[in-house]
């Protein structure tokens, strides 16, 4: 167990022109557009990086929870967990500075990505096999059916 800062991948879909009143840019949510990246920073190159630093594909494990504040004032506790199979994208130069403990970024690509939120799948992304679930709903059914 790591205590790390995470950037997590921004979903892109593909996006699809129609013409209302001007052109309207509408997602196809059954396509993916660009890589799902997620960095990892590490202050200096300890243990923990240098574990992380192998070739191949990687399983990683994301924790963290956080109070809601609900409309009428009371909080809420919810848990978050992602889950991701990455490759490693670059190993980035060593800096430092002296007095200084430095920092670097790894850079994974997600081959599987995976988020749940209080126990329930709000995203489920696994480019290999061609699953994309939104909600527990998979988008790529229908056209899926037609292959």
């Amino acid at each position: 167990t790591l205590n790390l800062d995470v950037t997590l991948p921004e979903v892109t879909f593909e996006q699809t022109s129609i013409e209302a009143l001007g052109t309207l840019s509408i997602p196809v949510l059954s396509r993916l557009a660009g890589d799902l990246d997620v960095t990892i920073n590490f202050v200096g190159q300890d243990e923990g990086f240098v574990s992380a630093v192998k070739s191949g594909q990687r399983t990683f494990e994301v924790r963290w929870a956080q109070e809601i504040v609900q409309p009428n004032g009371d909080t809420e506790p919810h848990g978050y967990r992602v889950y991701f199979d990455g490759i490693l994208n670059n190993i980035p130069a060593f800096t430092t500075a002296v007095g200084e403990a430095g920092q670097s970024a790894l850079t994974f690509h997600c081959v599987r990505y995976k988020v749940v939120l209080d126990g329930n799948e709000v995203l489920n992304v696994d480019r290999i096999a061609g699953i994309l679930e939104i909600q527990g709903v998979d988008v790529t059914k229908d056209l899926k059916s037609l292959l």
